[in-house]
Formats: structure tokens, C-alpha cells, sequence
């Protein structure tokens, strides 16, 4: 087997040393500048994003911030409106519940004035039959005719409320 030979040992290793000699000069002159220009450029890729990551995140927070203060402003806004249509609303009711206690009255009023009217209306008709069947009775009952006048005091007697004749 030529490859156990030890006269060949010096020849492969001298190629050895020559082969790896000039793949470490290409490596470190072509290709690890390659990639140390590919690593500085991400890293100053991810230092840009992380940095934009960052402005982009405190700008997030004031607006969130602005948001929550703008959102209590709004609530706060709303409330005192709120109360204050309520306290509208409530005034207006009193007053128009005041209006209507007020036409009420004025209708009771003039209804209680009607009503005495028909009363005595009613009263004033009554008093005719009422002295007309009295003198009918009276004279039935004792063949005599009663006065008028004695029928027309008893009648203002019971209108005033008079009971001592």
C-alpha cells in the first residue's frame, strides 16, 4: 500500500502545508472579509431597527398616554353634560308639573263654580215643585190652603242653614 510508505510521508505533507497555507491566505484576504462586512452591516441593521423599535415604542407610549388622558377628559366631558341635562330635564319638569297644578286648579275652580251654579239652579227649580206639592199636600191633608210666605221662609231657612224659626 503506497499510502503507509514512509518516503512519500515528506511529499504530502509539503502539499499539505502548501495547500492549507493558501486556503488560509484566500480565507483571510477574500472570503472573512466578506463576512466581517456582512456582520458589521447586520449589526448596524439591527442597531437602526432596534433604535427605530425604540422611538417608535416611546411614541406609542405618549399616544397611549395622550389617548388615556384624552379618554378621561371625554368621560369627564360626558358626565358634567349628563348631570347638567338631567338638572335641565328635572327643572323642566317641575315647571311643566307646576303649569298643570296650576290649570287644574283653575279648572277646579271654575268646575266647583259651575256645579254651584247647577246646584242652586237645581235648588231655585226645585223649590217651585217642592212649594207647589207642600200647598198640595197641606190642602189634602187639612183641607185648608198654607201661605205662600210660610212655605218660601221655611225654604230660605233651609238654604241658610238656619235651624231656630
Amino acid at each position: 500500500m503506497p499510502q503507509l510508505d514512509i518516503s512519500t510521508y515528506a511529499s504530502q505533507i509539503f502539499w499539505l502545508v502548501v495547500c492549507f497555507g493558501i486556503l488560509c491566505v484566500f480565507m483571510a484576504t477574500f472570503i472573512a472579509p466578506r463576512i466581517g462586512l456582512s456582520l458589521h452591516h447586520r449589526t448596524k441593521v439591527l442597531e437602526e431597527h432596534t433604535m427605530a423599535a425604540k422611538k417608535l415604542l416611546a411614541e406609542a407610549e405618549e399616544l397611549h398616554q395622550n389617548s388615556i388622558q384624552h379618554l378621561s377628559q371625554a368621560r369627564h366631558d360626558a358626565s358634567q353634560h349628563l348631570h347638567q341635562a338631567i338638572y335641565d330635564l328635572t327643572c323642566h319638569r317641575h315647571e311643566k308639573l307646576r303649569e298643570f297644578d296650576h290649570k287644574l286648579q283653575l279648572e277646579l275652580q271654575e268646575l266647583s263654580k259651575k256645579l254651584f251654579q247647577q246646584k242652586q239652579e237645581i235648588l231655585n227649580s226645585s223649590q217651585e215643585l217642592i212649594s207647589h206639592l207642600v200647598e198640595t199636600i197641606f190642602f189634602k191633608v187639612t183641607n185648608t190652603s198654607v201661605p205662600t210666605t210660610a212655605v218660601n221662609k221655611a225654604f230660605k231657612t233651609i238654604k241658610t242653614g238656619d235651624t231656630h224659626v
